[in-house]
């Protein structure tokens, strides 16, 4: 490559993606590849040595595409049961850039979720930004949801404020201004003693500068009302009846999803001899409002019923449905609507035991931020 083309172009290469862009027009937009969870290291963090069992411990990392979901996201589930010694678990990914960038003109814009159990005070999920420059870290910050006055995942010091549950915009001169990087380098990390867990979500991270109009929305979409043509169960319309659509079973207590896949023909249908649809609707409406946020991974429950013991893979399988109910986001109306296509079902029926449990069923409790609960059940038969 002669001099003056050089000039032209720069390579950059993040994992597998490579990206080209003429050098008088550079990267107005990159995508930061979070997936797949492989490719993220593990470390007990940089404030303490790592207890020895480790505590917290790693309860699950995965990517969103493993677990059934869409976007470019992964999820650090963090749980710790003991007191004697606390120190941190997170992972990491680091991004080169491959040009020098300066922080007063750009920005990063993702989703963000964070949560803990609503009786563990020592708990906290939180992420920290790196930059480096030349292999040496310039700057640093830690985001959480909430300051709590624990954190051995961290320097001592307030975390920057996120949304708990949203898409966020950081501006990377508020963590160091006028400052050369040309690497990312991002933590996602789980502090907890005693019995505590907690969760922490990083989806559609972008990198782009300031004069550049923000990337699409990369939350999930807010939905119409519940249509026949997809079924759908609709917890959401008041009354002594709240159901929609017919793959509810009438008059069942709580209300219940019957579904069956075939694998034959790839159709799910109502029951075993009901009409086909292209997938699954739930809607639930928050009561009092709780308007364009996330139910939360505690208020959240699913009970696998059947079967009766682990490992069959139906766990799994109806995680697609618990992740959405957790962390979608509400409408300005307090209304959450989850949508399945049927083609994550089947992508998801891969991994269950279907030849010796061919029907699996969980029990979903929602608690509303009111403290009012609403249950329904999701039966799913395959042949």
């Amino acid at each position: 490559m002669n001099t003056r083309i050089r000039k032209l172009t720069r390579i950059l290469i993040f994992g597998l993606v490579t990206f080209v862009f003429p050098a008088a027009a550079f990267a107005q937009v990159l995508k930061l590849p979070l997936g797949p969870a492989g490719t993220w290291t593990k470390d007990p963090g940089e404030i303490n040595q790592a207890c020895s069992p480790p505590n917290p411990f790693e309860l699950s990392f995965v990517d969103f595409a493993s677990v059934g979901l869409r976007g470019d996201g992964v999820a650090l589930k963090g749980q710790s049961n003991s007191v004697a010694c606390c120190t941190c678990t997170r992972r990491t990914k680091s991004f080169p850039l491959g040009a020098v960038l300066n922080t007063n003109g750009w920005r990063l814009v993702g989703d963000f979720y964070a949560d803990r159990g609503p009786n563990d005070p020592y708990s906290l999920a939180s992420m920290q930004i790196d930059l480096f420059r030349s292999g040496s870290r310039v700057a640093q910050a830690v985001f959480a949801g909430e300051n709590r006055p624990n954190n051995n995942c961290a320097q001592p010091g307030p975390a920057i404020i996120l949304p708990t549950a949203g898409d966020f915009t950081i501006l990377l001169s508020s963590i160091s201004p006028n400052t050369q990087f040309d690497q990312i380098t991002i933590h996602l990390q789980s502090y907890a003693c005693g019995m505590a867990s907690n969760m922490v979500i990083l989806n559609e991270l972008v990198l782009t500068t300031l004069s550049s109009p923000p990337p699409p929305g990369s939350g999930p979409p807010t939905l119409g009302p519940p249509t026949l043509a997809f079924g759908a169960l609709n917890l959401a319309t008041p009354g002594p009846s709240p159901l929609f659509g017919p793959v509810v079973t009438p008059g069942v207590i709580p209300p219940t999803f019957q579904l069956h896949l075939y694998k034959s023909t790839g159709s799910l249908t109502n029951g075993f001899f009901g009409p086909s649809y292209p997938g699954v609707e739930i809607q639930v409406k928050t009561s009092p409002p709780l308007k364009n946020s996330s139910l939360g991974f505690a208020n959240v429950v699913g009970i696998l019923e059947d079967p009766g013991r682990p490992g069959t893979g139906w766990e799994n399988f109806f995680q697609i449905f618990r992740n959405r109910l957790q962390t979608f986001r509400t409408d300005s109306a307090g209304v959450l609507t989850i949508r399945i296509d049927k083609a994550e079902l089947f992508s998801a029926l891969q991994y269950v035991d279907t030849a010796h449990y061919p029907s699996g069923r969980m029990h979903f409790i929602i608690t509303l931020p009111g403290g009012s609960k609403l249950e329904f059940k999701v039966n799913v038969g395959v042949s």
